[in-house]
């Protein structure tokens, strides 16, 4: 049975102590956090991170389809081969995508790569953008 609450349904205990949260209580906590009201932008973040990724990742276009990557995702930043075989950069952008960006470069790469380990540091909110679009440094 549902109790009104000040014009509102409650939301319905079930069996176990569980809360049915579908019954549209605003009062609670994870449904009002869940809602956005329309029209409103969506909060977004942006952050700069550098990144260092090692195994095989030179001399299989490893930073051609990283630039590929990040332009797709819309990150504006920097990669380059390093002398010791590893591969490294900066990429600045929106957090979520930044984190997407993450994602591919510790497990997917470029096709012919193989990745032993990518190391994610410095990952700081910017007011603003230092690039102006992902290069390739040679």
């Amino acid at each position: 049975m549902k109790k009104a609450v000040a014009g509102k349904m409650a939301a319905t205990p079930t069996v176990g102590g569980a809360v049915d949260l579908r019954s549209g209580n605003a009062e609670s906590p994870a449904v009002y956090a869940t809602r956005v009201p329309k029209g409103s932008p969506k909060p977004s973040i942006l952050v700069r991170s550098t990144f260092r990724i090692t195994g095989k990742v030179q001399h299989v276009y490893f930073r051609k389809f990283t630039q590929q990557r990040a332009v797709e995702l819309g990150i504006f930043g920097e990669v380059k081969n390093e002398e010791d075989g590893s591969v490294t950069g900066v990429a600045e952008g929106r957090i979520e995508k930044i984190n997407e960006l993450k994602y591919w470069l510790q497990f997917k790469g470029s096709p012919k790569s193989k990745i032993d380990t990518a190391d994610f540091q410095d990952e700081q909110p910017c007011e603003h953008r230092k690039y102006s679009r992902f290069e390739i440094i040679k």
